[in-house]
């Protein structure tokens, strides 16, 4: 996140590329009269221009959250054999404060050169000068804004979101929907993920708390393609969030003139499309701000080197993508995820947690799943919002999202 500079003091990754010509000050300067051989003229002056200090940016960065969040996050992945690491964002809904960013692995920002794999160290010196390039690339990827990933039964909130929203349904219609292991779209049968035990009768709450893929298939068909599309647009993940970094990737979303009621279906519960960590975050955050969309930043002030003002960065805040009664559903529902449904692991004594887990399969037929889990807290007024992504857990405990939410309790 913070980057690091090259030997001339430049800005090459990170904050420090992205704020590259508010931080880097200027150079002092000597002024002096000189002839064409470039001597010194007689009886001119020198003038001395004195440097200038680069300016001093404020983060949104909590160090304390920051700290908890790196140190859980390489607890969870270690003890998961996540092969391909994880990321943590944590953020305040209601400015688009982003409180933590982490990446694991990571590197020294003061040897930002230096690999930082242990086997990659001790044959360092025989890779080719390209593979170099590549692996040390690959090490400064901050994963939570420039890698796309299936998010798999997160994106869920989504689709619950633009059904309540549109009147389909309401949250506690006992019986509404019935799940029987699967369900038939366009002459292809999709199943449930529990097919072998089928959830049967199930309200809206019910079947986010279940993560039942039939319901939300059926929802995402009612909704229909060109409104299930809008409401991708207004919750911003047709696009990139434009956060104060350099090297932020967009979703990749099949066009929607290509969309059809099999390709609709999977979009519904969150597969066969990828979207970047930043963008799922910045998604449930508009649920948490109670339905209106806020900027995610990373610096919320700029200090001027001379004077010591402090400019105050104003919040950007969007429209508004769903009315505060629909948020306040898919809050509260979200809430029964975690006190009653797949995301039990993630109750804490004494606060009011909301979220949802995912799991989903990472590339077609690469035997590799990314697991995760989105919250909020406290439902009643959300402060916080966090998004916890695990790459390729390999360990005993499985790919499961809802089996690795001790992680995200702990920070």
């Amino acid at each position: 996140m913070i980057g690091f500079c090259g030997n001339d003091n430049q800005g090459l990754n990170g904050i420090e590329a992205k704020y590259d010509d508010v931080l880097k000050g200027k150079n002092g300067t000597i002024e002096k009269n000189v002839d064409a051989s470039g001597s010194t003229l007689k009886d001119s002056e020198e003038k001395y221009n004195e440097p200038i200090d680069g300016n001093d940016l404020v983060l949104t960065i909590d160090s304390t959250i920051q700290a908890i969040a790196e140190k859980y996050l390489e607890e969870a992945c270690i003890d998961n054999k996540c092969t391909d690491g994880g990321n943590v964002i944590i953020m305040n809904p209601k400015t688009g404060d982003i409180l933590s960013m982490v990446t694991y692995p990571s590197y020294d920002l003061n040897k930002p050169f230096e690999i930082n794999s242990e086997e990659l160290k001790s044959g360092w010196d025989n890779v080719s000068q390209e593979e170099k390039n590549k692996l040390l690339n690959e090490m400064w990827r901050n994963k939570a804004i420039s890698d796309t990933y299936e998010p798999g039964s997160t994106f869920k909130l989504v689709t619950a979101s633009a059904s309540l929203e549109e009147k389909i349904t309401d949250t506690d219609n006992k019986g509404e929907f019935n799940c029987s292991g699967g369900i038939e779209i366009a002459g292809v049968r999709i199943k449930c993920w529990r097919y072998y035990r089928p959830h049967g009768s199930e309200s809206l709450r019910e079947a986010l708390m279940n993560s039942c893929n039939p319901v939300f298939i059926g929802l995402g068909q009612k909704i229909g393609v060109k409104k299930y599309y809008s409401y991708l647009n207004k919750f911003g993940l047709l696009r990139k969030t434009g956060i104060d970094l350099p090297g932020e990737a967009n979703s990749i979303f099949l066009k929607e003139e290509k969309v059809g009621p099999v390709e609709l279906a999977t979009i519904s519960f969150g597969q066969r499309f990828e979207v970047t960590p930043i963008q799922m975050i910045t998604m449930v955050s508009t649920i948490a701000n109670k339905g209106v969309y806020v900027k995610p930043r990373l610096v919320k002030a700029i200090i001027d080197s001379k004077t010591k003002e402090k400019k105050n960065l104003e919040v950007e805040k969007g429209e508004r993508v769903i009315s505060e009664d629909t948020a306040e559903k898919v809050l509260s529902m979200m809430n029964s995820v975690v006190s009653e449904g797949t995301g039990k692991n993630a109750k804490v004594e004494g606060y009011e947690i909301g979220g949802k887990t995912g799991t989903s399969e990472d590339g077609v037929n690469t035997g590799k799943y990314v697991t995760s889990f989105i919250g909020t807290a406290n439902t009643s007024d959300p402060e916080v919002t966090m998004l916890i992504t695990l790459y390729n857990p390999t360990g005993e405990g499985g790919h499961q999202g809802g089996d690795y939410i001790f992680y995200a309790t702990q920070i």
